[in-house]
């Protein structure tokens, strides 16, 4: 997709209101769009607008820290990419809307990947949604002189390489009036290092209404901010329940997701347990983990302690094979069924209850979540997308 080559180049003598109007049609399926703009170029010129809209660098076992219907190429095809973005059509740049980059977190980040980046990252002024992840650089560097205004920042940086104290991430933040949503991970963090990263007490982002993080990014960041939706990823340990004047913080909390990761689902049970006193009013919970056999067969206890939940979910967005993801699920039947008594027994109890999706196939495949909906008898299988608009995993 990045040069988009044109064997045929067919040309189709249409008046540009038909082009348009089905190009517009096929918007959000980009497969069909680019095959048929591969096989008429008519509808290339176009086409071109939906087609970079989201577009993701990584390899394929991180496409779980990307956004959801991103047009994913693999990181040696990023010379293409940038060279596409600033020689060959810089204007295909200004179409792109979310753009992801996930560094290999195996080798150091490369001085002209860095240069390369940035230039690109000029060049997209209508930038909404953007994510660096296994970072070594400091972000300053990436964004330099870049004018969009993002709605969504997904940032993880890689601290073997990466000062704790920088104030880049604040300085960023402040600087995008428009931002919503922040998502920022610590990866392979060196124990207390990031307590030294101490921001104004005078901080406050009231635009910020999606936070993702660690406990220790939780308790750093909750103060600035009034959240809706928090999602918390558990799996480096600890909690943020000493944040001053949290049930305040978290009273109007609408959404909430936990990332469990590998830990054991007594732990997270634990960890969560003092949230339902604070999340009064919480109506969606999502909890994401890894494949295993326990993770799929627990009845998720921490359920029924949230009276006014209208949406359950429950997902494993790792990418996995269909013999890997067939042979720790087991019979499908059987895990539909259990899953069927546990939403019945839900639905008794919490009265405000509508609908609980759980993931019955790996995250790339069509209807990979099924829903069971209060007053349906039948499960209805749903795709992803339908689920990372309710509560995404990233």
């Amino acid at each position: 997709m990045v040069s988009l080559p044109l064997p045929y180049h067919n040309q189709m003598d249409l008046p540009q209101e038909i082009i348009n109007s089905i190009i517009f049609h096929l918007r959000y399926d980009r497969t069909t769009l680019r095959a048929l703009s591969l096989v008429c170029s008519t509808f290339l010129p176009e086409s071109r607008r939906y087609l970079y809209q989201k577009i993701a660098l990584a390899r394929f076992d991180q496409r779980t820290y990307i956004p959801h219907e991103c047009f994913t190429l693999e990181l040696n095809r990023n010379t293409e990419l940038f060279t596409t973005l600033s020689q060959r059509n810089p204007s295909i740049a200004s179409y792109i809307h979310t753009f992801a980059y996930v560094f290999d977190p195996s080798h150091g980040d490369k001085e002209d990947i860095c240069e390369w980046l940035n230039v690109c990252l000029q060049l997209m002024t209508n930038l909404k949604d953007l994510s660096f992840l296994f970072v070594r650089l400091p972000l300053a560097r990436l964004v330099q002189g870049c004018t969009f205004e993002l709605e969504t920042f997904r940032y993880g940086p890689w601290v073997t390489k990466w000062s704790s104290e920088s104030t880049d991430l604040y300085d960023f933040i402040t600087s995008q009036c428009t931002l919503r949503k922040l998502m920022f991970i610590e990866f392979n963090p060196h124990g207390g290092d990031f307590k030294k990263f101490l921001w104004p007490h005078t901080t406050f982002f009231p635009q910020l209404k999606h936070l993702i993080g660690t406990a220790l990014i939780i308790e750093h960041i909750l103060p600035t901010c009034s959240p809706t939706s928090l999602s918390w990823v558990m799996f480096y340990g600890g909690d943020f329940y000493h944040v001053p004047n949290l049930g305040q913080k978290l009273e109007d909390m609408k959404s909430l997701c936990l990332h469990g990761g590998h830990i054991p689902v007594e732990t997270r049970e634990r960890m969560v347990a003092p949230l339902p006193s604070y999340c009064r009013h919480l109506q969606i919970l999502h909890i994401s983990g890894y494949l295993s056999e326990k993770f799929l067969s627990t009845n998720f206890s921490e359920v029924p302690h949230f009276p006014n939940l209208k949406i359950f979910i429950q997902s494993l967005p790792i990418p996995v094979s269909w013999q890997v993801w067939n042979k720790i699920r087991g019979d499908l039947a059987t895990y539909l069924e259990s899953r069927r008594l546990e939403v019945v027994a839900w639905f008794q109890e919490l009265h405000h209850l509508q609908v609980a999706y759980f993931q019955q196939l790996p995250i790339t495949e069509a209807k990979c979540f099924v829903a069971y909906e209060r007053g349906v008898s039948e499960p209805i299988e749903v795709e992803a997308a339908e689920v990372w608009e309710i509560s995404p995993w990233i």
